[in-house]
């Protein structure tokens, strides 16, 4: 529930920011200073708040934005070109800088909250507007590598969960697929070599207690065997031990 609020305020600070954005395109240059300094105290408001500190350079993104939205048809064709070519560079650092997975989609709904903003800012230079669809799908296709990577992952803290060394090597497989840092999946892999070891241990000794029809052993086998996950990876083991302690 705490999440689902944290996303409904995000969602609700980038709409402002996206109304904020909109409306100072079509302002006369007159409302302009006004328009800009409501966005300042916006932005300052909204991006500086600790929700956005995984990703500073968002920062950046927007105050370029609020100074292109600012800067007026007084700028000559090459001035407008230059803040262009500004925009792009500090979009493509916020994007390639924002390795979390929230902070990525921030910035990439940030820069892409208004079209017409956009629009404006990239003026009529064909290669500016090309350049960023190329940046944009960039950080797209990155964002849904990143989501991808924390399914997997959440998938492998599961299997490592319920002990199933099968599902770990599985999911070790995927995150290695997927491009998971190395450090995040040793664990995982010496867990899973531990734990086919411990579990071959624990079945045998499952079965001797069983042979040895002692109540005793055959409680502490069961004990140990249900520590290890031998309900999951070897359940007719588990079944067959514990019709034996029912006959006692």
């Amino acid at each position: 529930e705490k999440e689902q609020i944290q996303k409904a305020e995000k969602l609700e600070d980038l709409r402002q920011i996206q109304q904020a954005l909109q409306s100072a395109v079509y302002l006369d240059d007159s409302d302009r200073s006004a328009a800009a300094a409501n966005l300042d105290a916006l932005l300052a408001k909204k991006l500086k708040s600790a929700k956005y500190t995984a990703s500073p350079k968002i920062e950046d993104l927007s105050a370029l934005l609020e100074f292109a939205l600012r800067g007026n048809v007084a700028y000559s064709a090459e001035d407008a070109m230059q803040v262009a070519k500004r925009f792009l560079t500090s979009l493509e650092e916020v994007l390639q800088q924002a390795s979390a997975l929230d902070a990525l989609e921030v910035a990439t709904t940030l820069a892409t909250s208004s079209e017409t903003s956009l629009n404006f800012v990239l003026g009529d230079n064909a290669s500016a507007h090309e350049e960023y669809g190329r940046i944009i799908t960039e950080a797209r296709d990155r964002r849904e590598k990143e989501w991808s990577k924390g399914v997997i992952m959440d998938d492998l803290r599961k299997a490592a969960q319920r002990k199933d060394p099968t599902g770990i090597r599985a999911g070790v497989e995927k995150c290695k697929d997927a491009g998971c840092a190395p450090f995040d999946i040793m664990q995982y892999e010496s867990q899973a070599n531990n734990l086919e070891a411990y579990q071959t241990a624990a079945k045998q000794k499952l079965e001797t207690a069983v042979k040895s029809q002692s109540k005793d052993d055959l409680s502490e086998a069961i004990d140990e065997a249900q520590k290890l996950g031998l309900d999951f990876v070897h359940p007719e083991a588990m079944k067959s031990a514990r019709t034996a302690l029912t006959g006692f």
